[in-house]
């Protein structure tokens, strides 16, 4: 079982604290995490034939390093943003560095707060969010919603540092998310779950077996069961019925909506959400891993 956003389980170090409570009720709060130094990393590609001296292009071709302690990154950014490129001059230096301020001013002052309680009413955890990140954040938090990883990247006067933040992040995906995340590395919120999502995904199923939750493994689900407008169960293939009061749906929503329930349920806004909204690009995820003898070498 592998899950992409595994490295940055939120929370796990009691930070915001009300996650505290809701590890602790699903069984996952004595899980080790660890933390990293760096939210990415990105490697350049310097065409063989582009004119640079051997000096210029070993400089060029070192990592540009998003470390996830907030000032560290900026002067590693600030470092990338002095690297050579055609058309360099004093202002657009200067310029990239200012961008590069803003940017982690923004993610600097997003560590200092707390997303609220996730179980608390919208009223409350809005005004829990007002409370903790104030007026001005929530201000810049609305502002650049609409920014993309694209168009910040596009802000740029280099191209390494365009190309650097068209790559850590989907392209499409609003910038306050990688601003957001990266303000949780900073203040150690986010964390890799020793043992990967196996091991975070055993405690749930051991919390939920210890309160009498049963599980039917490797079923695989044909229709949902709709009366009156009401949902009553799921039919699986082999043409059992499980009845139920509730279903949480983990599957995607096309599966959902045009699948399992027909498109019964389809209105305007959520077929113009399916016709006109933009892909997300595709993308690749390699996960590596170690066997248990080496990691207990390591430990040792």
């Amino acid at each position: 079982m592998f899950d992409g956003c595994v490295h940055w389980i939120t929370g796990c170090h009691g930070w915001p604290s009300t996650f505290a409570k809701l590890y602790s009720d699903l069984g996952v709060n004595q899980i080790k995490f660890f933390t990293f130094d760096e939210f990415s990393r990105f490697e350049p590609t310097i065409p063989a034939d582009a004119p640079y001296t051997p000096e210029e292009r070993s400089r060029l071709e070192k990592p540009i390093i998003f470390a996830s302690n907030i000032p560290q990154c900026l002067r590693n950014l600030n470092e990338a943003a002095s690297r050579p490129y055609p058309g360099q001059t004093p202002a657009s230096v200067a310029a990239d560095k200012a961008l590069n301020t803003w940017i982690m001013g923004i993610a600097l002052r997003l560590s200092k707060g707390s997303l609220g309680d996730p179980a608390a009413p919208l009223w409350k955890a809005a005004a829990q969010m007002i409370c903790h990140f104030g007026l001005r954040n929530i201000y810049t938090f609305v502002r650049y919603s609409s920014l993309s990883m694209d168009d910040l990247a596009a802000r740029y006067k280099s191209p390494l540092l365009q190309v650097a933040f068209r790559n850590i992040w989907a392209r499409q995906c609003p910038a306050v998310y990688f601003w957001m995340i990266l303000a949780w590395m900073h203040r150690h919120a986010v964390g890799y779950p020793v043992g990967g999502s196996q091991t975070f995904s055993n405690r749930l199923y051991e919390r939920y077996t210890s309160l009498g939750g049963r599980t039917m493994l490797g079923k695989r689900v044909t229709q949902l069961l709709v009366r009156d407008d009401k949902f009553q169960g799921i039919r699986l293939l082999d043409g059992t019925d499980v009845c139920g009061d509730y279903l949480v749906w983990a599957g995607d929503g096309h599966t959902l909506l045009f699948d399992m329930l027909n498109q019964r349920y389809m209105d305007t806004h959520l077929r113009r959400l399916w016709n006109e909204t933009q892909a997300v690009e595709g993308c690749v995820i390699v996960m590596l891993g170690l066997g248990q003898s080496r990691i207990n070498t390591i430990e040792s």
